[in-house]
């Protein structure tokens, strides 16, 4: 039986080759940050589905379950393997940010569940109380890239942009430099 390769990875041609170049350049950063090999697999792996989500919201301005579900779970599983955090603060962090994001997403428009779902994961990735932080890193981050936008004409001030690349962006700041 023959599986569609949009169904493995919701990344084809340019993006994923896009994608895999950025996790690339990232593992020096992975590999000098870990503490241990533990935490650079940890690194590495997290880092390869926040890239991966990152190109398909800039692409597709979709976070696609098949990529968040699982790795909210691996989250979870592996949330005690952080050396930064406990296990109490990798719950705590995720409850955060799914809280933070779905207030957002109830009360101002231009949010969708997949972001809410992805700060839940950033939360769970770098605990309580450094989410915080990523997500503020993550909403600077974003509110730079308006403003460049705007400034060269490739975005309106009601038109619609991918917030999760951002945020993703304000994670890994946090996971590489933090953890």
């Amino acid at each position: 039986m023959s599986v569609r390769a949009g169904a493995v990875l919701p990344l084809r041609g340019r993006p994923a080759l896009f994608a895999v170049g950025i996790w690339a350049a990232l593992l020096p950063l992975c590999a000098a940050h870990a503490h241990n090999p533990l935490h650079f697999a940890l690194l590495a792996g997290f880092s390869a589905v926040l890239v991966a989500l990152a190109v398909c919201d800039a692409t597709t301005m979709l976070l696609p379950n098949k990529l968040t579900y699982p790795a909210i779970l691996a989250a979870v599983a592996l949330g005690w393997a952080w050396p930064a955090h406990s296990f109490t603060a990798t719950i705590a962090g995720g409850f955060a940010g799914f809280a933070i994001m779905f207030a957002l997403f109830a009360f101002v428009p231009g949010f969708g569940a997949g972001d809410v779902k992805l700060c839940g994961l950033i939360g769970l990735l770098v605990g309580w109380p450094l989410v915080l932080y990523a997500l503020t890193a993550g909403v600077l981050l974003n509110g730079l890239v308006v403003l460049l936008g705007l400034a060269v004409g490739k975005l309106r001030l009601r038109g619609a942009m991918p917030y999760g690349p951002g945020l993703i962006a304000g994670a890994l700041l946090i996971l590489l430099r933090a953890h």
